[in-house]
């Protein structure tokens, strides 16, 4: 470790819990916690608890590459999908069989839950909204006026109203209830990546390609600040779940903190080499971060340090997804995975100095 690195004092013995499944591709047995030294990276944590994995098609075909997931908002079940045109629904409670979702015709990267659970709206490369009945898992509406492949979907808090960005310079915003198109907001670049609602559904905020990103106020669609955060692509881009901080991360290998709600000023964590593919929040300020090193790693933004690594990927991280309810997380990895952590316990660190980069000072949208 690099002279002047804060040593990390694990307070808590342990993140993770759940005994290992018994399944093939997690039988190896746990390496278990090792307390953080001075000459010792952060700390590695348990395998995953449950791993799913869609079967293939032929005995000579390999599995899916599950490159997205989303959890249930009220119920144990995680969807799931990639490369193979399908979607999966598991009930991450029990065993059994994934109910199969078939209506696209291409990648599918994009899986997002309705607040209320009762629809999945799913999207992808064949340039098609489909939204289901989760119940039935039949389609009950499509959106096909998008022309270019579409990356992400995100609801907002009341469900009335979609958002999606994709391979275009623009956010398209849906109105679930007339099932109709209201707006067409500008964006920057011509390669929007991902988009996101604050919790009080106030602000819409993405971004993509040129690493910058622009925040509307949602109700109106009126542009509010443009901020450029990142040097390179931007593949992460979430709220806080207090709404106070906008977090986004991407191929520049860095994570930005920005102050959406306060006058705090922004700062950056350098993450290593891998490129950042996706992150979640786990808890109020601790924060997950999937990559192109196939490490999946937990923050803690409050203290500004990273806390552990947890084992499992043997691919990108794609994409995560936590569930507050469940308390666990889930990873949709290139290994043809889509796999669970269960998050029994925080991990927590005693106070040290902050070595996040403080970030320029960048303006804030106002009501």
């Amino acid at each position: 470790m690099e002279a002047g690195t804060p040593v990390m004092r694990i307070t808590r013995r342990k993140l993770l819990g759940g005994a290992l499944a018994g399944m093939a591709s997690v039988a190896a047995a746990s390496p278990g916690h090792r307390p953080a030294r001075a000459d010792s990276p952060a700390p590695r944590f348990d395998r995953p608890h449950r791993v799913f994995q869609a079967p293939a098609r032929t005995v000579r075909d390999r599995p899916p590459v599950l490159t997205t997931v989303a959890f249930h908002p009220l119920e144990p079940q995680l969807a799931a999908a990639g490369d193979n045109h399908h979607v999966y629904l598991w009930n991450v409670a029990g065993d059994g069989p994934a109910t199969l979702l078939q209506g696209h015709a291409d990648w599918i990267l994009a899986v997002a839950f309705h607040p209320a659970g009762h629809v999945l709206a799913t999207a992808g490369a064949d340039h098609r909204v489909l939204f289901w009945d989760v119940r039935t898992g039949e389609v009950v509406h499509v959106f096909s006026d998008a022309r270019h492949v579409v990356t992400q979907l995100a609801w907002n808090r009341a469900g009335d109203r979609i958002a999606g960005v994709g391979f275009e310079n623009r956010v398209r915003v849906y109105d679930t209830g007339r099932r109709t198109l209201i707006m067409e907001l500008p964006s920057p670049g011509a390669d929007m990546r991902v988009v996101a609602y604050s919790p009080d559904d106030r602000w819409l905020a993405a971004a993509g390609r040129d690493g910058s990103i622009r925040i509307w106020r949602a109700s109106t669609g009126e542009h509010l600040i443009d901020y450029r955060a990142h040097r390179q692509r931007v593949r992460g881009l979430v709220f806080s779940p207090d709404g106070q901080y906008l977090v986004t991360a991407g191929e520049d290998r860095v994570v930005h903190i920005h102050g959406v709600e306060t006058d705090d000023e922004g700062f950056d964590l350098p993450v290593g080499k891998g490129k950042i593919l996706s992150i979640a929040f786990v808890g109020p300020t601790q924060l997950a971060t999937g990559g192109a090193d196939n490490r999946l790693r937990i923050w803690d933004l409050k203290q500004r340090v990273e806390l552990g690594e947890l084992a499992g990927p043997q691919g990108s991280v794609a994409r995560l997804a936590y569930s507050p309810r469940l308390r666990v997380l889930a990873a949709g990895c290139f290994d043809t995975t889509a796999s669970q952590w269960a998050m029994d316990e925080e991990l927590s660190v005693e106070p040290l100095e902050a070595p996040g980069t403080p970030a320029p000072a960048v303006p804030r949208p106002r009501p």
